[in-house]
């Protein structure tokens, strides 16, 4: 109930942007119409991903995201029958960016600029170390700690890097060559 009452509100309070007399500070916002897309857009995908998403830079990689959700985990996988982490990964890439990458996720690290957490952006890479001391997991970053990848357990996910597991097990986050 409480996540409902939060949507909406941000909804309403973005909404009354739009329509009050003064026009909003940011340089993008030249129509309208392209405010209410947008803004419908960010309120659509703060539903789907259960998080408020007040900016969108690529709106691509977030509609790919949410296409994915759900969708089963088969290791090798890379269809809607099931996919893993490092496909998923490609997936999206291929998609938002048309860039290519992959292999295992120690192939994809290599591929990558370190990132510090807190300077994480929209489309960057997350990299955790499960099994061993090698890169197990890969993730792709949306904004506000939130990252989608495809999980052993539940399949194609939205998660919290503060999330105790995640916190545990991360490794690094990397930015990829074709994107700095």
């Amino acid at each position: 109930m409480n996540k409902r009452i939060l949507f909406l509100s941000f909804f309403l309070m973005l909404s009354s942007l739009i329509y009050s007399q003064k026009k909003p500070t940011v340089a993008l916002w030249d129509s309208t119409e392209w405010q209410q897309r947008y803004l419908e857009k960010c309120y659509y995908y703060s539903h789907k991903f259960g998080y408020t998403i007040d900016t969108m830079t690529n709106e691509k990689l977030f509609e790919t995201v949410c296409n994915w959700l759900r969708t089963p985990y088969r290791w090798g996988g890379r269809n809607k029958f099931g996919v893993d982490c490092t496909d998923f990964a490609s997936i999206v890439f291929d998609s938002a960016y048309h860039l290519t990458i992959s292999g295992a996720c120690d192939d994809v690290y290599k591929e990558v600029y370190p990132v510090s957490k807190s300077r994480l952006q929209e489309g960057d890479l997350i990299f955790f170390k499960i099994w061993g001391n090698g890169i197990s997991h890969v993730g792709v970053y949306l904004s506000k700690n939130k990252f989608a990848h495809a999980s052993s357990g539940n399949g194609v996910i939205v998660s919290d890097l503060d999330e105790p597991y995640y916190k545990k097990y991360f490794f690094a986050a990397g930015r990829h060559k074709c994107l700095m």
